[in-house]
């Protein structure tokens, strides 16, 4: 997926959970990978049911060798971005710019 996409989905599907008052924390898994290549970093992005909010952890390794008790929650979705991992702070701004959109909508 490409940036814009991803931004929208996230954001669109936290936008959903905070109108419908979602009472689970989730998390969604962005991977990189480019010309089918994977990347060592990705992003998560977790709802925080309790204060419907989103916040984005950024880690130097692939999803599946990240330790982090965030991994045991519930996951909206996979979602693999067809960008470099220099995008990575690009997708960053894209998704909060995303959120405030939505929130302002609501």
């Amino acid at each position: 997926m490409n940036i814009k996409n991803i931004a929208h989905t996230v954001a669109h599907t936290i936008q959903i959970s905070q109108k419908a008052g979602q009472q689970t924390d989730y998390i969604f898994i962005i991977d990189f990978s480019h010309q089918h290549k994977p990347a060592d970093g990705c992003l998560l992005v977790h709802y925080d049911a309790a204060q419907k909010t989103a916040n984005i952890k950024s880690f130097d390794q692939q999803y599946k060798d990240i330790d982090d008790p965030l991994n045991q929650l519930e996951h909206a979705s996979y979602l693999e971005c067809d960008e470099d991992l220099d995008q990575r702070d690009e997708l960053v701004i894209a998704i909060q710019a995303a959120l405030t959109e939505t929130s302002s909508k609501a």
